[in-house]
Order: structure tokens, then sequence, then C-alpha cells
């Protein structure tokens, strides 16, 4: 509905975690508390809260690397063991 769309751009956060302090996306963020975990792996049942985890988990089976080599930023220094 718009108006609870609205508060996207209100930054407008009515509901808040009786457990913790969390105060945006309150039915998913419950899963923290609960344990929740309902999506799973078909092939090994990993299991995460959120489904976009569970597409990026994925790729340990397929080997699709996330990022290209080229777009990684070569500002970061990697620390020398």
């Amino acid at each position: 509905n718009l108006n609870t769309h609205m508060r996207v751009h209100t930054g407008q956060k009515p509901f808040a975690c009786e457990l913790c302090t969390h105060k945006a996306s309150l039915n998913t963020h419950m899963k923290v508390h609960t344990g929740q975990k309902p999506f799973a792996c078909e092939l090994c049942g990993y299991r995460c809260t959120h489904k976009a985890s569970l597409n990026t988990y994925m790729k340990v089976h397929t080997g699709e690397k996330p990022l290209p080599v080229s777009s990684v930023d070569t500002d970061v220094h990697i620390r020398q063991v």
C-alpha cells in the first residue's frame, strides 16, 4: 500500500522489536530471535533466513564467482600473513 511504501522515503519506522532495538522489516527480523530458517539448499541442506542469502550460497555448488576480478577495488590493501 502507498502509505507503507512512503515510509521508505520518510524514514518513518513505527514498529519496533520487543526483544531488541531493531525497528525495520519486523517480520523478517523476528527470524533472528526465533531461529527460523525457511530457505534451504536442495543439494546439501544448508538453511538461511533470506532468499537472497540462499541465492548467493548456491554459487558454492555452481562454482560461479560473485564478481569478476576486474570489478574488484584495486585500492584495497591485503594484509600479509
